[in-house]
């Protein structure tokens, strides 16, 4: 008879011993809990900081590529009018730096957006 039915153990004498540990466990579950929802938040505003970021870069990028192809026509433009006479030189050397200045831009702004996906990435939970 005695091995055919269940065993049951009941702490029946334990006192507050498991309310307290009851509540300690509710004081750990509601601490991971809150943990839990303040690293999903800052993940959240990490990713939402690098998408604005890109859309920024982004436009900021075709700016810039636009100054770029304007400052390269400026100095194509400089050089053709000092074949002919009509520039000195150093108004080629001037067209020449602002063109230097704005490929430096765009290689800037490449890092920059690089630097930015690497942050998204990141971001959206990627290791690097």
């Amino acid at each position: 008879m005695w091995g055919i039915s269940p065993s049951v153990y009941l702490p029946l004498f334990q006192g507050s011993r498991n309310e307290a540990a009851l509540a300690r466990a509710q004081a750990r579950y509601e601490e991971v809990l809150e943990a839990y929802q303040q690293a999903v938040l800052t993940a959240l505003a990490e990713v939402e900081t690098a998408l604005v970021g890109r859309r920024t870069l982004g436009e900021e990028s075709a700016a810039q590529d636009r100054a770029l192809a304007a400052a390269r026509r400026a100095r194509e433009l400089s050089r053709a009018r000092y074949d002919a006479g009509t520039v000195d030189y150093l108004t080629v050397l001037d067209a020449e730096r602002t063109a230097l200045e704005a490929e430096r831009g765009s290689v800037r702004l490449l890092e920059a957006r690089y630097s930015n996906t690497v942050a998204l990435l990141r971001a959206l939970g990627g290791r690097w």
